[in-house]
């Protein structure tokens, strides 16, 4: 099972930047949240659309994944000898990926 601590996002100028800390991350994950969440940015998906996609657990019913550039793991912490949290940075702008499958407006 993987819980999530923390998701934040923030705009910083023409960036984007998703903040997510968890226990650790499926495949992807944390790429298909960022996709997720830029298209409820976009519009595309309703804000409140994103706890039922969670609920469904079909990774179809989410937004695309996420491109990796941008993509930073910043931080682990271990206790007790194992993996306690683990803390990704995505940073979106069309600066920064110019072959965006999902792209910031």
């Amino acid at each position: 099972m993987r819980t999530l601590y923390a998701l934040d996002v923030k705009k910083e100028g023409d960036v984007i930047v998703i903040r997510v800390t968890g226990s650790g991350f499926l495949y992807n994950m944390v790429r298909i949240l960022a996709g997720t969440l830029i298209q409820v940015g976009n519009g595309t998906i309703e804000e409140q659309e994103v706890p039922l996609i969670l609920e469904k657990r079909d990774r179809s019913a989410a937004g695309p994944t996420a491109p990796a550039c941008g993509l930073t793991m910043i931080g682990i912490v271990f206790e007790h000898g194992k993996t306690e949290k683990i803390t990704y940075d995505l940073a979106f702008s069309d600066r920064l990926c110019y072959n965006q499958t999902a792209t910031v407006k």
